[in-house]
């Protein structure tokens, strides 16, 4: 299981995630949110779930690298912070 969270400074705000440029649209994803914290759950990782994942809430984004060697995880950056003025 792979979890990519994204901490916000204002609770309340929508963000959307994507992968490789495309916005995720369940495919084995789970998006949750409670306050400030939003996830990305991917529950059975497979080498096609390596890319570029990217969380965007108005103009701002952050993004991380999965990086998968066969089915075993290599490096994640799994928390991300964005910060609203």
């Amino acid at each position: 299981m792979v979890v990519f969270t994204c901490a916000l400074s204002k609770a309340g705000q929508t963000v959307s995630w994507h992968k490789d440029g495309r916005r995720i649209a369940g495919k084995g994803c789970v998006v949750s949110s409670d306050g400030h914290i939003h996830k990305l759950t991917i529950s059975k990782c497979t080498i096609h779930d390596a890319g570029e994942y990217t969380v965007k809430a108005g103009k701002l984004e952050s993004n991380g690298n999965l990086i998968i060697n066969g089915e075993t995880l290599l490096k994640m950056k799994d928390f991300m912070m964005l910060s609203f003025s």
